[in-house]
């Protein structure tokens, strides 16, 4: 299992974010981000998505994945779900008012949303 993070950058960019967990040492918890203003794509654009399989592939590259398991979790259904499912990715929308965002990843991950 490893997380990255794939976001959209809107007046934060990814630089700042980037140092943001560098600073509250959470960096190690991701084997890596991607950022909008760093790709000249937002998400659903399919190449935030290549980005993302093409950096599974590389950390992953002695274990044959597949799309499916991979599980995007985001908050916006047009950027998050629907720009993964269209890629093939699994995919979750994560609901800010319903339970603790742990637990929603833990019944993404088990297939329970």
């Amino acid at each position: 299992l490893s997380m990255n993070i794939l976001s959209n950058t809107g007046f934060i960019k990814g630089k700042m974010l980037r140092k943001v967990l560098d600073k509250m040492d959470w960096a190690h918890y991701f084997s890596f981000s991607i950022f909008s203003d760093e790709t000249g794509h937002s998400k659903p654009h399919t190449a935030m998505f290549d980005a993302v399989w093409n950096g599974v592939k590389k950390i992953n590259s002695k274990n044959e994945i597949s799309k499916t398991e991979i599980l995007h979790f985001g908050d916006n259904p047009l950027a998050d779900v629907g720009g993964g499912k269209k890629y093939g990715f699994s995919t979750a929308l994560f609901l800010p008012d319903k339970e603790p965002f742990y637990q929603q990843i833990e019944k993404a991950i088990k297939g329970t949303t």
